[in-house]
C-alpha cells in the first residue's frame, strides 16, 4: 500500500496538469495552442533575442499584413531616406527608421527589413510570445488622451540635432526639425472647441485598427487634408489668378507635415504652358551656436514657416499669381505635394515621379463664380 499510494498520486497531479492546460487553452482562445508552438519554432530558428513582425503573425495575421504594406514597414529602405540618409549618415536617424539595430553602428539585415515594426509600438519584450499574461502587450500610455504624443511623438516631435564628431555630444538645437505633434495639439483645441471633437494620430492614420498605415504615398488620403478654389479673371493682357487655399478639417496638422524638405505647390499654366507657383514650404538658416564650453558651431534655425497652419484660425491662405494671356482658354491649375524638393531631388538622384503626387488639377473658375 506504501508504495500504491505515491503512484495514485503522481497520476493524479499528472492528470490534473494536463486538464488545467486543456482549461488555460480554452480561456485564451481556439489559436494559442497553435501561436505557442510557432513561437517555440520561430525563438529557435531566430539569429538572435529580437522579436520580429514573423513572430507576431501567427496570432495576429491581418495586422501584419497590412503594416507590410505601409511606410513604416519600408522606414530604412524608402528611397527617399536613403538618399537623405547618405548625406548624412546619423546615429539620431538610425534611432527612428533601423529601431531593431544598434543605432551606434550601421544596422544589420533583420533591423533594415524590419523598419519600425511591431516591436516598435507593442511589445516590452520576448516575454509576450511566451505568455500574453506574462507582461503588458501593449504600454498603458499607448491607450488615451496621451496616446499620440506617447507613441507618436519620438519620431514625429524632435528638434534639430548636430553631429560635432567623435567624444562630442550631439548638440540638440531649439528648433523643431519634425514639429507633427505640436500641430496637432493646436488643430486638436481648434477642433475640440468648433467641432467638440478632435481625433488622434491613429483615429485618421490607422481606422479600425488598420496597420497600414495612411500617409503620403496614398494620394486621396493627403488629398482631403486640403481645401481649394482657384479663379481667374482678365486683367488688361494678363490673368489674374486668385486661389483660397488651406488645411481641411480633415488634417490634425499643418500641410505637408514632417520631413523638413516636404512642400506643397499650386501652379497655375496658361494655354502657352507658362507657368507660375506658390510653394508651401519651410524655410532654413545657417545660425551660429555656442555649447557650454565656449566651442561655436553651425546649426539649422527656421526662418520662414510658409505651409498651411493645422486647421483653426489662421489655416486659410490666399493666393494671387498673374499670367499672360494666350488664347481664350482659362488657366489650369495642379495641386502638387512633393515628399522632398526637387532641388534636393536632383542633388540626390531621384526623379520627379518617385518625389511627386498631383492631389489635384483644373481650370480656374471665372471669377464671379460661387
Amino acid at each position: 500500500m506504501s508504495l500504491r499510494r505515491p503512484l495514485v498520486v503522481a497520476l493524479s497531479l499528472a492528470w490534473l496538469a494536463e486538464a488545467g492546460v486543456s482549461v488555460v487553452r480554452g480561456r485564451l482562445g481556439p489559436y494559442n495552442q497553435d501561436a505557442r508552438t510557432q513561437s517555440a519554432h520561430s525563438r529557435a530558428r531566430a539569429s538572435d533575442d529580437r522579436l520580429h513582425a514573423a513572430q507576431c503573425s501567427p496570432c495576429h495575421e491581418a495586422q501584419v499584413r497590412d503594416w507590410r504594406r505601409s511606410l513604416h514597414a519600408r522606414s530604412w529602405n524608402d528611397p527617399i531616406f536613403l538618399a537623405a540618409y547618405r548625406e548624412e549618415p546619423m546615429e539620431f536617424c538610425r534611432g527612428c527608421h533601423a529601431p531593431l539595430g544598434d543605432p551606434s553602428r550601421e544596422p544589420d539585415a533583420l533591423a533594415r527589413s524590419e523598419g519600425v515594426s511591431c516591436v516598435s509600438c507593442h511589445a516590452e519584450s520576448r516575454a509576450h510570445l511566451a505568455s500574453p499574461r506574462a507582461v503588458r502587450a501593449t504600454r498603458d500610455e499607448h491607450r488615451g488622451p496621451g496616446a499620440s504624443r506617447a507613441l507618436c511623438g519620438g519620431c514625429h516631435q524632435f528638434d534639430f540635432v548636430v553631429d560635432r564628431g567623435a567624444h562630442r555630444p550631439l548638440w540638440r538645437s531649439a528648433t523643431p526639425m519634425q514639429d507633427t505633434v505640436h500641430e496637432w495639439e493646436r488643430a486638436s483645441r481648434h477642433l475640440r472647441a468648433t467641432t467638440g471633437e478632435a481625433r488622434s494620430c491613429a483615429q485618421c492614420h490607422m481606422p479600425s485598427g488598420s496597420h497600414a498605415t495612411r500617409g503620403v504615398e496614398q494620394r486621396d488620403f493627403v488629398r482631403r487634408s486640403v481645401l481649394v478654389t482657384v479663379r481667374a479673371c482678365r486683367v488688361g493682357a494678363a490673368w489674374r489668378v486668385r486661389a483660397t487655399i488651406g488645411a481641411s478639417d480633415e488634417v490634425g496638422h499643418a500641410v505637408p507635415t514632417g520631413d523638413l524638405h516636404r512642400q506643397l505647390r499650386l501652379v497655375v499654366a496658361n494655354a502657352q504652358a507658362i507657368e507660375r507657383d506658390r510653394v508651401f514650404v519651410r524655410r532654413f538658416e545657417r545660425r551660429m551656436e555656442v555649447d557650454p564650453r565656449g566651442e561655436t558651431f553651425f546649426s539649422r534655425a527656421e526662418r520662414l514657416d510658409a505651409r498651411l497652419a493645422p486647421p483653426g484660425p489662421e489655416s486659410e491662405d490666399e493666393v494671387s499669381l498673374e499670367l499672360p494671356i494666350a488664347g481664350e482658354r482659362r488657366p489650369r491649375w495642379r495641386l502638387e505635394h512633393w515628399r522632398t524638393s526637387p532641388e534636393v531631388a536632383q542633388r540626390q538622384g531621384l526623379r520627379t515621379h518617385e518625389i511627386m503626387t498631383v492631389l489635384e488639377e483644373g481650370e480656374a473658375l471665372p471669377c464671379d463664380a460661387r
